[in-house]
């Protein structure tokens, strides 16, 4: 019975198998009660259903007591589901004794409701009997009696019993009387105030409480478990759900839920975490039952309209009674606001991570409802409407500001607001008021956060400035919005029409109210017109400076800065006013007055661009002179009023050199102001907490705050300590208490002394920036004759001479580097343009690290010698001409460059390593840059032996592995920002550079390249093409995933490709470990190998490919790169077979009908540039066949290997799908036709350079039309540069075609030598076997196709089956007379001639002719 019960005890799918064993005896009257065997309510059951319940009925009537529990159990488990709940409930009902039974005195079964019942009333009444008196309880201990364990059992076994069927049958609850059913919770509620199971009435004379409040403080926590509290959290919860009567224990109390909220929240919710727990599981089991209570009863919970009523008694301003209790009970509402917009977010997040599907409404959704009193959605004008309460009720005004900042934040918000605070005109007036009373109130004062509260004077003022931060907070957010905003209105802009239609205007003028933006200027004109400058300045810092950050957003902002700057330059003079009392010094708080000086530097460089723009020349020559001016002019009169002399002098003349009296410029002075030092905290010193695990809390409890600044909260920090130092226990750990809180006091104050570095290092570089952005203004915007070029100089000169003593200062803070290096780098660029002959200009070039290299950079740029045509000549010099030759003057200045650079020594040597390996960005871009152009000209090699010998090149290599993350996130369809890309390239091409020479090869293989570049696992993310090509940048500026894969993988393809051609003395070594990278990456290669769309892109993968193949997969590669065993080495050598198969196969392709198809479908994508873009194709394509037919990668043996060589190396060719000699002979012809087009092209071109002035016009601008984009571009250029660049594209037409004849004439060197290898062992070497064996049964279609020029079936011809050890006589003869026709007459005449153009020029003079001979010697060779 008990396994019956357990396995049908879950039903997890809703089948309720437990049907089976329930056979209705009367018919059902609900539709939803149908088993599984009950098609109809009277269909007659089926047989196994009707034993199975005949088991349950009789197990019940013939029960003995030693199973009364099990069955019990059954049943629960039967009565799983609703119809059996129903059937279940319905058996014990019948089981109970009828009325008449009663009378007579017979009793029912023990298996009923009616026995169930009564007993338990049986064992209520025999337990109170024995229920101690609690008064008398501490005098006497009376005997208990209790129940049996057994009894205990039953008991438990039918209350679970109990509790299936009411959880499954609303009749079952509605018969029995249990709470859930909305019917039973009212009644059930008196019925739990009547029992007191919760004491809501004490007594009279009762000294000791009773209840479950009892039972959980003596009982259950000293037991730590608490059944009894859990279940009372769940029948409040259930009973709440019904219903909550507000009448409840009226007459003895005063009615209402109060005492049971007041328990469950005091005595429950509030201790649970601080009580113990035998069953750890169990704490948040209470906090469960608990949080669900609260949960449904502040889900039903209406809040009255008090703010409402409030605002519109306070309107009256008249007194009435409570007056002052309706205040205070409106600050609570105001801050109750405050704290839940203020938790919110948090609350959210946490909400929306824990996936749970409760729907929450945010505060700031709910405020913008519609009041049911008013019916309009008033509720933030109502908060609002606080503000011009300011003066009676300062908090009040205060907490509304804090609630409408935290509002604005919200942007969908703030167009809704500005139709809300605009509706009425009236009320519209009256918040325009409120907001400009509180920014006008003279009585606010900027105290400090340890300010004495308990001066109420002192603390309204404090209120009264925080307000008035609250309100610019609220501006400055709202003006970073999209208009319509809040800001706007406030600030008296137009909101209903163009922003930039308003007409700002004096309040009074014209109508015009007194506005948000009058009051900021009135705070921050107050004592401009005396000497000490702007009051605000010095009185409230943080204040003015929100109230300059208001002023700056409007200039800067498209649609409000016509209107403002008209307005301020028109009616305050604001800025020049301000400028003139620049800088702002400010020692107690010197991170405001740089943020001030900030703002104001920013607005004015906008002013000088606008006003230069609109050529409102006398407002750009009177500030121009106001920063640049170092003669003394009168400001102001002995009186100490305004005497400001009007600007009449030109601005050539105050700044003309003068040595009787100068004074400081405006420009240098807020230099000075910016310390570029800056004092950091010491290191933590601790004895008890852990460096590392404090440095990590800190980090943890670090956050941006409104300024953007990455602060530590000091708060939170505090309390994460003071907890860690409450945990501990022992006697030793309370003895060392004052130590700890000593050391957490030494923590706190190190982080906020860190936080305090912090906000001045942003506050200076703040500075920087906007004084760097002032300069660049100065120098370009405004109009060039305002400032003469010797004047324009001679202030350079004075900012570059400071910028140079601050950044030399030993104490100068690495962090403002950057921004000064830019400031540098723009001077310097502005003295280049107006550099004269009669000025010279010395400064020390260690100014700027960047700004050096960026002109080291430069320096080699114009030293590097321009392309020169190769006019095929050039190799036929004498070694001794080209030795004795006169240095020209391109050699003659990288040589003078060299020495100047030699002259500074190591220390040069150190800084430039030091920013390639470690710098910024740019720095490390610029001087990896720098060390690719030294070593391209230091002969000495002093350069290159010094990277090695200070490590500087092995972390260089060592670098790259750690790029491998940062690269693979570029290849990503929207990758991050570019930069690692940039910096690898830098990186590859320095190290290329190395890589060009034998020393520099050997020490990067030394130092593990190789090695670094088989970990990265870039080079296998092979992007699929089709995939991104629908997320290329339409701008084209961010190149597609494909084009960044191939920008990492090229240049690494490259390096190799030099590094192989560099180590002569060690290829063996330096062949190995390629050879290991190509074979780690295998099934990448492969792909990149078998790729079926030759692209440009494609062609040079494949170039640069089996370039690299050809010369590191060579017999003995493997053995020589270490130790491999044979089953390694096998599979690699299986890896090598693979590599050549698949490079033979693309020789097909690209020497037949797909090689035109390639060039067509070239020209036609790029038809402006389709001559390039078949340069270009045509170079690869040959490339790739050149790269294929070397013959190192199939024959190690040389040019004179006999027999043996022969034997071992051809059966790897024959089995690898080699080739027929039919494709070989067929690229031989086409080799040798490209090599004659080309050489016409080549003579063409280098004839028009030639005579380039003789050349048509026509012809130039054809020339040109390559290298000028954009429509017209040719006409526009002058007749000197269309000569230059159709010179440029000439040399570029006669190179390419150099290196195209160059390609041709290796293939047709390496065909020829292929050929003559093979005729050479068939012909003379093989044995022949039986006839009957021939491998040529196609004999006649062979001998067809090989006579023929096309290659439709050339590959049909052997090859692929083509075993040296099974040849017969006939196919030897074949292959000999088929190859005597092709061969013919007319192909040894072109290839002799091919040598006789170009070989002999290239000191190669008789290798065709040679090859030519003995081809044709064999195939004269008699027959044996």
């Amino acid at each position: 019975m008990i396994l019956i019960g357990e396995f049908y005890s879950k039903d997890s799918f809703g089948l309720e198998l437990g049907l089976e064993f329930w056979c209705p005896t009367e018919s059902l009257q609900h539709t939803t009660l149908q088993g599984s065997y009950l098609g109809m309510a009277l269909q007659r059951p089926p047989h196994k259903q009707v034993v199975l319940s005949k088991f349950v009925r009789q197990m019940g009537d013939l029960l003995p007591s030693t199973l009364y529990i099990s069955y019990l159990r059954m049943l629960k488990g039967l009565a799983n589901g609703p119809q059996c709940a129903h059937y279940c409930f319905s058996l014990l009902k019948t089981n109970g004794a009828t009325h008449s039974d009663n009378i007579q005195g017979v009793s029912g079964s023990p298996v009923s409701w009616e026995h169930f019942f009564h007993s338990l009333m049986l064992y209520h009444e025999n337990l109170r009997r024995d229920f101690p008196n609690p008064d008398t309880a501490q005098y006497r201990h009376p005997p208990l009696r209790g129940i049996t364990q057994r009894e205990l059992e039953g008991l438990t076994s039918f209350l679970q019993l109990l509790t299936t069927i009411i959880t499954w049958s609303e009749n079952a609850r509605l018969a029995l009387s249990f709470g859930k059913s909305p019917e039973i919770a009212a009644s059930l509620w008196q019925s739990l105030e009547y029992t007191q199971i919760l004491q809501t009435v004490r007594a009279p004379g009762q000294r000791q409480a009773a209840g479950i409040e009892v039972e959980l403080n003596e009982i259950e926590s000293s037991c730590e478990e608490y059944p009894l509290t859990r279940a009372f959290c769940h029948l409040t919860s259930t009973l709440v759900e019904s219903s909550l009567p507000v009448n409840l224990g009226a007459g003895l109390r005063v009615p209402g839920f109060q005492p049971y909220l007041n328990f469950l929240r005091d005595s429950v919710f509030l201790p649970f975490p601080t009580r113990a727990y035998r069953r750890p599981a169990e704490k948040w089991e209470v906090a469960d039952a608990v949080l669900e209570v609260f949960h449904k009863l502040l889900r039903d919970y209406e809040p009255q309209p008090l703010l409402e009523e409030g605002v519109r008694q306070l309107d009256t301003y008249a007194p009435f009674p409570g007056k002052k209790h309706l205040e205070s009970a409106v600050l609570h509402c105001l801050r109750l606001l405050d704290l839940a917009l203020q938790k919110e977010v948090v609350f959210m997040d946490l909400l929306r991570e824990s996936q749970s599907s409760l729907l929450v409404s945010p505060l700031e959704q709910l405020l913008q409802g519609v009041s049911p009193q008013t019916r309009r959605a008033d509720h933030i004008v109502n908060i609002a409407r606080y503000l011009y309460h300011s003066s009676s009720n300062p908090e009040a005004a205060f907490q509304s500001a804090k609630i409408l900042r935290r509002i604005a934040n919200y942007p969908n918000i703030q167009n809704r607001l500005v139709g809300d605070f605009t509706h009425d005109q009236t009320v519209s007036d009256k918040l325009m008021a409120g907001f400009v009373e509180c920014l006008d109130n003279e009585e606010a004062e900027e105290g400090t956060e340890k300010g004495d509260d308990s001066d109420q004077q002192k603390k309204v003022a404090k209120i009264r400035h925080e307000t008035q931060i609250h309100v610019l907070n609220l501006l400055i957010t709202s003006l970073e919005l999209k208009t319509p905003n809040l800001a706007l209105y406030l600030l008296g802009y137009e909101v209903k029409k163009p922003v930039s239609s308003t007409n700002l205007q004096d309040p009074g003028v014209l109508g015009c109210p007194r506005s948000c933006l009058h009051a900021i200027l009135s705070l921050l004109q107050r004592g401009t017109e005396k000497r000490s400058g702007p009051v605000l300045t010095q009185q409230a810092p943080h204040l003015a400076e929100l109230c300059y950050q208001v002023i700056y957003q409007l200039c800067a902002c498209p649609d409000t800065s016509g209107p403002t700057m008209r307005y301020l330059r028109t009616s305050q003079d604001f800025l020049f006013s301000h400028l003139q009392h620049l800088p702002f010094i400010l020692p107690s708080n010197q991170i405001a007055a740089l943020s001030q000086m900030s703002w104001l530097m920013k607005t004015a460089a906008i002013e000088l661009r606008v006003t230069s723009l609109n050529r409102q020349r006398s407002h750009t020559q009177r500030l121009v002179s106001l920063l640049l001016d170092d003669q003394p002019h009168t400001q102001h009169t002995v009186d100490g009023e305004s005497g400001m002399e009007e600007e009449t002098r030109s601005v050539s003349g105050f700044l003309h050199f003068d040595t009787v009296s100068k004074v400081r410029r405006k420009l240098l002075s807020v230099l000075d102001a910016i310390d570029f030092s800056q004092d950091m905290p010491e290191l933590l010193q601790l004895d008890f907490f852990e460096r590392t695990q404090i440095e990590q809390v800190i980090s943890n409890c670090e956050h941006v705050n409104e300024q953007g600044h990455t602060v530590c909260n000091v708060k939170l920090l505090h309390r994460v300590l003071v907890a860690e130092v409450n945990a501990l226990q022992g006697m030793a750990a309370i003895g060392q208490r004052p130590l700890l809180m000593e050391e957490v006091n030494s923590i706190l104050q190190q982080v906020v002394e860190r936080n305090r570095v912090r906000r001045s290092l942003s506050a200076k570089r703040h500075a920087l920036r906007s004084w760097r952005s002032l300069v660049e203004t100065l120098l370009t915007a405004c109009p060039a004759d305002l400032i003469p070029a010797d004047d324009r100089q001679l202030i350079i000169r004075d900012l570059l001479l400071d910028l140079h003593d601050k950044v030399l200062s030993e104490d100068a803070a690495g962090e403002l580097m950057p921004i000064v290096a830019g400031a540098v780098f723009t001077l310097t660029a502005h003295l280049s343009h107006c550099w004269t002959s009669s000025f010279v200009l010395e400064a020390d070039t260690s100014v700027c690290v960047l700004t050096c290299t960026a002109l080291c950079c430069t320096t080699f740029k114009f030293a590097q010698k321009p392309d020169e045509p190769d006019t095929l000549q050039t190799a036929g010099k004498a070694m001794w001409e080209r030795l004795t030759a006169p240095e020209d003057g391109f050699s003659k200045l990288q040589r003078e460059n060299l020495a100047i650079i030699e002259s500074y020594g190591k220390a040069l040597m150190e800084v430039v390593c030091r920013d390639a390996c470690d710098g910024h960005e740019i720095s490390r871009m610029l001087a990896l840059a720098v060390l690719d152009r030294i070593l391209s000209i230091d002969r000495q090699n002093q350069w290159l032996v010094y990277l090695c010998n200070s490590g500087y090149l092995r972390s260089l290599v060592e670098s790259l592995r750690q790029d491998d993350a940062a690269l693979q996130s570029l290849l990503t369809p929207q990758p991050p920002l570019l930069k690692p890309l940039y910096i690898y390239e830098s990186k590859m091409a320095l190290l290329t550079r190395v890589a060009k020479t034998g020393q520099g090869a050997v020490e990067l293989l030394r130092c593990g390249l190789v090695a670094q570049l088989i970990e990265c696992q870039v080079f296998d993310m092979v992007p699929d093409s089709d995939a991104h090509r629908v997320m290329r940048d339409p701008s084209g500026f961010i190149p597609s995933p494909m084009d960044r894969y191939r920008q990492i993988l090229l240049p690494t393809l490259r390096l190799f490709q030099v590094i192989l051609t560099s180590t002569t003395m060690n290829h063996q070594q330096g062949a190995a470990q390629v050879l290991q990278w190509l074979i780690v990456h295998a099934d990448t290669i492969q792909s990149l190998l078998r790729c079926q769309e030759l692209s440009m892109g494609v062609l040079q993968e494949l170039s640069l490919l089996t370039g690299i193949i050809s010369k590191t997969a060579l017999p003995g590669a493997l053995e020589s790169g270490g130790e491999v065993n044979s089953a390694a080495l096998l599979e690699f050598q299986g890896h090598i077979n693979r590599f050549q198969r698949l490079c033979l196969s693309l020789l097909g392709r690209l020497a037949g009908s797909e090689r035109e198809r390639l060039l067509k479908q070239a020209e036609i994508s790029a038809p402006g540039d389709s001559a390039d873009k078949r340069e270009e194709m045509e170079v690869a394509m040959q490339q790739v066949c050149a790269n294929i037919m070397d013959p190192s990668g199939s024959e190690p043996a040389g040019r004179d290997g006999g027999r043996a060589d022969l034997s071992s190396t051809m059966p790897s060719m024959a089995y690898s799908r080699a080739p027929s000699l039919g494709l070989v002979l067929y690229l031989l012809k086409n080799s040798a036709a490209d090599f004659f087009r080309f050489h016409q092209s080549h003579r063409q071109s280098l004839g028009k350079l030639q005579s380039l002035d003789q050349l048509p016009p026509e012809e130039l601008k054809e020339l040109c039309q390559g290298l000028v984009s954009g429509p017209g571009g040719v006409e526009k250029i002058s007749s000197v540069q269309r000569s230059l660049l159709a010179k440029r594209r000439l040399v570029q037409l006669i190179n390419n075609r150099a290196k195209l004849l160059a390609l041709c004439s290796y293939v047709i060197e390496t065909c020829l030598f292929v050929l003559w290898r093979h005729l050479e062992y068939y012909l003379l070497h093989c044995t022949p076997t039986d006839p009957k064996d021939s491998l040529l049964p196609g004999a006649s279609f062979y001998r067809s196709r090989l006579a023929d020029d096309s290659f439709g079936g050339l590959q049909a011809s052997g090859g692929r089956s083509f075993g040296l050890s099974r040849v017969s006589q006939q196919d030897l003869d074949l292959l000999k007379s088929d190859m005597a026709a092709g061969f013919g007459e007319v192909l040894q005449r072109k290839l002799l001639e091919v040598e006789g153009l170009y070989s002999q020029v290239r000191s190669r003079y008789t290798f065709i002719q040679a090859l030519v001979r003995r081809i044709r010697g064999l195939l004269r060779q008699p027959k044996s």
